[in-house]
């Protein structure tokens, strides 16, 4: 997803969209290859149980 796209998706104005882009790439939702190009979905494999369940197959 192109980052200009972020605020309009998120009805928040370019400040804070940037602020939620920053902490999901800290978090790992959300990758890129560098500062400027497009946004990637990432599941982080915490947060793949409670995302989607079922899907994955449960460790134990």
């Amino acid at each position: 997803m192109p980052r200009s796209e972020v605020a309009g998706l998120l009805g928040l104005g370019d400040r804070q969209a940037r602020r939620v882009t920053s902490e999901l790439l800290r978090q790992g939702v959300l990758t890129s290859q560098t500062p400027k190009s497009p946004l990637h979905l990432a599941i982080p494999s915490a947060c793949a149980a409670s995302w989607m369940p079922g899907l994955f197959p449960e460790r134990g």
